[in-house]
């Protein structure tokens, strides 16, 4: 029985397109990290394209396309929502620019942009075989639960020698909150992760090669529990599984769980931890 409901995770994120950016300090840094794991240039040749699984509000596609110059970059993302708020950001920077005239490179490539985003989901991609040169995913394939699926689907759109970069998230990812969830019911509160074995496996299954394997463990601080479950909702990232409680919790659930979570009160501030896997995985020529 599948645990992630995909109709949630893309109606939370659609609502969490205006104030994602505002809170996602910490995927924006991971994401610039596996951005520096990854080469630094292209196999030349024509056509060459770039996908941004999970793109979001397109914060990376600047750092893509400066990356690598003369790439066509294609937007992937499950959440019509965060597209849209991605489309509008990008005519409002370039509402000046005059259609009829000589264009720069870069406003070029932002008015191509339009006739490649692309709403649908990472296991089911609308692509011709063998055709997408690198893969940048950050902070997105973790919403993706069959992963043969998945790294199928990659591996058949990517060409021969191409790239696949990804970060993804562990099981101790905010594993205080589980912990303090589970002194309060035995309800489903905090999304489930799959360990970095299965990541590896899959992988190696599919027919890639990882050439990188990083894992990560940042620790957030909070004031607050409060300000944990905002900055979560903020994003989007708030609980997506099935088997979730149904309706609203009383203060009294609440209040419970704020209660056992200051068993790792530290000095007056609240812990948040990640474990955050980051791989470089090729395909063979």
């Amino acid at each position: 029985m599948n645990a992630l409901d995909k109709v949630k995770i893309a109606r939370s994120f659609s609502r969490a397109a205006s104030s994602y950016d505002s809170a996602a300090y910490f995927q924006r840094d991971m994401g610039l990290e596996l951005l520096s794991m990854l080469p630094k240039t292209l196999n030349k040749g024509e056509n060459n394209y770039c996908l941004d699984l999970g793109c979001g509000t397109g914060f990376f596609y600047q750092h893509l396309i400066s990356q690598y110059k003369d790439i066509n970059y294609v937007g992937v993302d499950i959440a019509e929502g965060m597209l849209n708020f991605f489309q509008q950001t990008l005519s409002e920077s370039f509402s000046d620019v005059d259609v009829n005239a000589d264009l720069s490179d870069e406003a070029s490539n932002n008015r191509r942009l339009n006739d490649f985003l692309i709403c649908t989901d990472a296991e089911n991609i609308s692509m011709k075989n063998e055709t997408i040169d690198i893969v940048f995913s950050n902070m997105a394939v973790q919403w993706s639960e069959n992963l043969p699926v998945l790294f199928t689907e990659l591996n058949r759109i990517l060409k021969p020698g191409g790239i696949i970069g990804l970060t993804t998230l562990g099981p101790q990812t905010l594993i205080e909150l589980k912990q303090s969830w589970e002194k309060v019911d035995k309800h489903v509160h905090v999304n489930h992760f799959f360990p970095l074995e299965r990541w590896a496996d899959v992988i190696h299954q599919s027919g890639l090669k990882i050439q990188v394997k990083r894992v990560l463990h940042p620790k957030l601080q909070f004031d607050s529990v409060r300000q944990l479950l905002k900055e979560l909702k903020l994003i989007g990232a708030h609980n997506v599984n099935k088997g979730q409680p149904q309706g609203l919790f009383g203060k009294k659930y609440l209040n419970a769980m704020y209660s056992a979570y200051e068993a790792f009160n530290i000095n007056g501030f609240f812990p948040a931890s990640y474990e955050v896997y980051f791989f470089v995985i090729k395909k063979d020529e």
